[in-house]
């Protein structure tokens, strides 16, 4: 399983700060994804990406909350390289 550093989009609040989310395909650093946020659907870009042995339930303890899947990845490649992630 990986466990995915995602750069939430969201208007109502001002998200300043990653949020954990996990998928079991290995998704790249830079792509958007489709994560379940307070009810809501909306746009993430992952931001960073870490292979974990221990499954959800095992992370969900560690980190102190639920984890949960994000629900769709939308680009088959990154859209953001590393030199615009320096910016």
């Amino acid at each position: 399983m990986y466990l995915l550093k995602i750069l939430a989009e969201y208007n109502l609040y001002a998200l300043n700060s990653p949020f954990y989310y996990c998928s079991d395909e290995k998704i790249d650093v830079g792509t958007r994804v489709y994560i379940n946020f307070n009810e809501n659907e909306i746009l993430g870009f992952v931001i960073e990406r870490a292979f974990k042995e221990e499954d959800i339930k095992q992370l969900s303890l560690e980190l102190g909350y639920d984890l949960k899947y994000i629900t769709k990845k939308i680009d088959d490649e990154p859209i953001i390289n590393e030199e615009l992630f320096q910016l």
